[in-house]
């Protein structure tokens, strides 16, 4: 009777002992899977905030600029483009706050203006310093007021593509580019379709091909990667 009891007691003892070490094992995982992936973590946490100060997501809403880009696109927007006072090119793809529009809804327009331009819009054309402008992007014929103006120094005229359906620079004015203006629309990742660009950067694209090739083969990863860094900006 006692060496049963013994053998019971022994028993219960491994018990405790195999209890123990597999809560030691149990802990020690945790700790494992903490110092391989923490600093992992850390560095996306870093570079998710570093990449918000340069890369604004941004969803397009709307069809102001229906003709190339479409409701629901997503878009990356580079903060940076026009930083040190560079001044956007004809055709850039501009997202901007307007201080002439209550709230703080962002717009995405085309730059047609820039700093002491003549910009004409006759019979439903178009003209930049006495030229008539060929687009190409725009949605259909303007059916827009004749007006005349003058581009101001450190500002743009921006329309919108889908002309008859867009408050843009006709309606609000031409736009500061230091305090108005948050940055270049650099891709569309979906649909991953770059013909938003003006026709003339087409031998530009086709010279960079290989990274096109490459960002399409991982647009959904890009996507993804979009989404996670931070809230998407609606832009119409």
């Amino acid at each position: 009777m006692e060496n049963l009891k013994k053998t019971v007691e022994e028993t219960v003892e491994m018990k405790d002992v195999s209890g123990e070490q597999q809560e030691k094992q149990r802990k020690y995982g945790l700790v494992s899977i903490l110092k391989d992936y923490l600093p992992y973590v850390l560095i996306g946490v870093l570079l998710s905030v570093g990449l918000r100060v340069v890369i604004s997501p941004s969803v397009v809403v709307g069809e102001s600029m229906e003709g190339s880009l479409h409701n629901g696109d997503y878009l990356l927007v580079y903060k940076l483009a026009y930083s040190d006072e560079k001044i956007p090119d004809y055709g850039d793809v501009v997202v901007l706050s307007s201080n002439e529009v209550e709230g703080e809804e962002l717009f995405i327009k085309r730059v047609v203006g820039k700093p002491g331009d003549a910009i004409e819009i006759k019979a439903g054309e178009l003209y930049r310093n006495g030229n008539k402008v060929k687009e190409g992007y725009e949605k259909e014929k303007m059916q827009s007021e004749d007006m005349n103006v003058s581009v101001p120094e450190g500002e743009v005229f921006l329309l919108g593509d889908n002309r008859n359906h867009s408050l843009d620079s006709r309606i609000i004015g031409s736009i500061d580019i230091e305090d108005e203006v948050i940055g270049k629309v650099v891709t569309r990742l979906k649909p991953f379709d770059q013909s938003y660009v003006k026709k003339k950067k087409k031998r530009r694209v086709q010279k960079h091909s290989f990274s096109f090739v490459y960002f399409y083969e991982k647009r959904n990863l890009l996507l993804t990667i979009v989404k996670l860094i931070g809230i998407v900006k609606r832009v119409k």
